[in-house]
């Protein structure tokens, strides 16, 4: 009896907050599945490619004819079934894959795992705390052996970043890196420290100006606090992807357009107002505490209650009679302490 393959994706491999699925397109329309189907076969082939890139695990799909039906969104299923499914194997899990839906998933799933373990040791070490990144580690291996087998000519396969991580050594920096061929000249000490790499999501930004056409409703007033660690004041925004991953859990890929349009512009509003860590708490607790419910996106929660907190708390409006009243109150104050002054109000009697 033959044995299944084993899954060619991890089983935790999830991808659902990547919305964009890579597409060669040259490769897809030159493939055996393009060239030789018709359009209703095309159409169910494509779908199924998409729908697994959001199952878990990732590219990925049910070994069931009637949700593969479903899924495929095919009115000709069963004429199209046959055509539709070249390419998927069934595996060792019960599941279908398919090899070059999972070579795109795994290049995915290594951005997302190499994101998280540069940032977690980029804030150990910003932070002061202790974070443990091994199981992180075990899975970018994982990942790099069954991308390997699949598809050796990945360039995730020689990413410096990707190396380190493999043979043991610490990331170099919380974002990508660039294949080994192609080396980035650092910035100086002067644009940012060296454990706040510079953020590629700001290029052509103006550094350190507030504009009108600033982003993000935060307006912080007075200089921010720069005491200890709690008052660190994020240089980037990948300084603040951080921060909500690292204290909140608050997952953000900076490879994903999705959460650059939500949240990158907020987090750049929050460095021109230099807006700090400890302010960051103080507006995150409030947040937290006056939610009625789940915060679906806890950085625009946080944004608007930072900006509650920079208005003026509103004086309530006095009629006249109240404001006439207000005016002998103080008066009054003032004579008894011995400090009055001119006020056009007052008629002075004894002159």
């Amino acid at each position: 009896m033959n044995e299944l393959p084993n899954p060619l994706t991890p089983a935790d491999c999830e991808l659902r907050e990547f919305p964009f699925m890579p597409l060669e397109v040259k490769r897809l329309l030159s493939s055996e599945t393009w060239v030789l189907g018709t359009g209703d076969e095309r159409a169910a082939a494509i779908t199924l490619w998409l729908e697994s890139w959001h199952q878990v695990p990732a590219a990925s799909l049910p070994d069931n004819d009637r949700m593969l039906a479903h899924l495929s969104q095919s009115k000709t299923w069963k004429k199209s079934k046959d055509h539709a499914l070249r390419g998927w194997i069934r595996c060792s899990d019960g599941r279908l894959y398919h090899a070059v839906v999972a070579e795109k998933a795994l290049e995915a799933w290594l951005s997302k795992l190499v994101s998280s373990l540069s940032g977690s040791a980029g804030n150990a070490k910003r932070w002061g705390i202790e974070v443990d990144t091994e199981s992180v580690r075990r899975k970018v291996i994982e990942a790099v052996e069954l991308l390997r087998a699949i598809a050796p000519q990945s360039e995730w396969l020689v990413k410096k970043q990707v190396k380190n991580i493999v043979l043991g050594s610490p990331p170099e920096s919380p974002r990508e890196s660039p294949p080994d061929d192609k080396k980035i000249a650092p910035r100086s000490k002067k644009t940012s420290p060296p454990e706040s790499p510079p953020d590629r999501n700001r290029e052509g930004e103006g550094e350190g100006e507030l504009t009108d056409k600033t982003k993000g409703t935060v307006i912080v007033g007075g200089k921010p606090p720069r005491g200890g660690r709690d008052d660190f004041t994020p240089k980037d925004a990948g300084d603040w992807q951080r921060y909500f991953r690292e204290k909140h859990g608050v997952e953000l890929d900076a490879t994903s357009l999705h959460d650059r349009k939500k949240a990158w512009p907020i987090f750049t509003a929050w460095v021109n107002a230099g807006v700090s860590v400890s302010q960051m708490d103080a507006a995150v607790a409030k947040a937290k505490a006056e939610a009625k419910g789940s915060i679906a996106f806890l950085p625009g929660y946080a944004d608007a209650v930072l900006a509650s907190l920079s208005r003026p708390v509103p004086q309530p409006r006095l009629n006249p009679d109240e404001q006439r009243r207000a005016i002998s109150e103080r008066n009054a104050a003032e004579w008894l302490a011995g400090d009055s002054e001119s006020d056009p109000n007052v008629i002075d009697m004894e002159h």
